[in-house]
């Protein structure tokens, strides 16, 4: 059985309908917490979370701990939401596996595949981001066949967990494996 964040050894299938057994890397994706509404004057970039993104923090953080996750890099916006997101599942923000790639704020869905695709994700990569960009960045990922919680949306705080095929990241060579809403948890 494989570790939730390792690279795991196991039998996939190709678009072919044919099966073949190697390697297979896990992407997380997390939208960031819910944040306060702006206050006027206040740029959106600069919205903190709330206390409702607070208390989806804890949960989130608490389910990742319980699985005693590790992630290998993480890539996020400099966004206050998404800088405070990081911290909250405990990852401070000098943390060296961070890269904080201003791009990723109000992001198409291209810029995510270009960042992942570059050097392709790590056996457990975290990404940090917004929507509507990382929600349909997810769509694109898993392909025609997106399983109906993702395309019902990507609710704040909401972290979808892709299986990524041989051949990196790039359309439809993912497999949302498991979407853990802090609602539901």
């Amino acid at each position: 059985m494989c570790r939730a964040l390792a690279t795991c050894e196991h039998a996939y299938f190709r678009q072919d309908g044919s099966m073949q057994s190697g390697r297979s890397m896990r992407l997380y994706c997390l939208r960031h917490f819910h944040a306060a509404r702006p206050v006027p004057g206040q740029r959106d970039y600069d919205r903190p979370l709330d206390a409702k993104g607070m208390a989806q923090s804890e949960r989130i953080r608490d389910w990742i701990t319980q699985r005693a996750l590790v992630f290998s890099t993480v890539l996020a916006s400099p966004a206050q939401r998404t800088r405070q997101t990081v911290a909250a599942i405990g990852l401070p923000s000098a943390d060296e596996r961070i890269v904080w790639l201003p791009n990723l704020y109000e992001a198409e869905p291209e810029v995510y595949l270009r960042h992942l695709g570059q050097d392709g994700p790590g056996d457990a990569t975290l990404v940090v981001g917004h929507n509507p960009g990382m929600e349909e960045f997810l769509v694109q990922l898993c392909g025609p066949d997106t399983p109906a919680p993702l395309a019902a949306g990507l609710g704040t705080g909401a972290l979808a967990i892709v299986e990524i095929g041989q051949g990196g990241v790039r359309t439809g060579n993912g497999r949302l494996v498991e979407l853990i809403s802090p609602k539901a948890l």
